[in-house]
């Protein structure tokens, strides 16, 4: 089955996505008190929900059985795709609190969690990676993968800035267009987890084309 004309579609649709984010964020409204920077406040915490949603995903079906052919490359592509979003949140914070305070307080709690989260998730990753094939060991370890940034990240209302100037404010279009931006950017979570899903189920299939290929040539 050719699945070119699938993948042009969903190339298309990728690019498509990114273009209304790109229109939804020019059209946005400004804030009172964050005036333009809050458009980069939508697009910061829209990031943010989707990496921990993604690494909520990861807990759910490191648990429970999945219909799929192959469910390490399933759990391998949600989680790559969670790290994805989740050091393009780390750099979007790195830049407002420049922009919104002049500096960057390393030891501002949110950002210190995004560092943390980035460490223990690279650590779990690694050592699914380590023992995959190795029965339900390495499930274990996708599931710490997933587990310790959502409940790092339940601890983040510790902070030394409002929690969520966007949801505070008075203005119903700035919350409409932030649910908007935050729906967006999920959207565009879930093109990045079927395209680095597509991508590896490939080099699997391609990997064992070339064993029973070599297993032929032996025999």
């Amino acid at each position: 089955m050719n699945d070119k004309p699938c993948k042009l579609s969903m190339a298309i649709l990728f690019f498509g996505v990114i273009l209304a984010l790109s229109l939804t964020l020019y059209f946005s409204p400004e804030e009172k008190i964050l005036g333009s920077l809050v458009r980069l406040i939508y697009l910061h915490a829209g990031l943010a929900f989707t990496a921990i949603i993604f690494y909520l995903f990861v807990v759910i079906f490191s648990i429970v059985p999945l219909w799929v052919e192959n469910r390490i490359i399933f759990l391998k592509s949600l989680s790559i795709t969670s790290l994805i979003f989740w050091v393009i949140y780390l750099l979007s914070s790195l830049l407002v609190a420049f922009l919104a305070w002049g500096g960057i307080n390393w030891s501002e709690p949110r950002l210190r969690i995004a560092w943390e989260i980035i460490f223990v998730a690279s650590l779990f990753f690694y050592l699914a990676y380590l023992f995959e094939g190795r029965g339900n060991i390495s499930l274990f370890f996708y599931f710490f993968f997933g587990s310790i940034p959502v409940l790092l990240w339940s601890t983040r209302y510790s902070v030394l800035h409002p929690n969520d100037p966007v949801a505070q404010s008075s203005f119903f279009s700035v919350k409409f267009f932030s649910y908007l931006i935050n729906l967006e950017i999920f959207s565009l979570g879930v093109l990045t987890f079927y395209l680095v899903y597509s991508l590896l189920e490939r080099e699997e299939k391609k990997e064992r084309g070339n064993d029973g290929w070599r297993s032929s040539w032996v025999s």
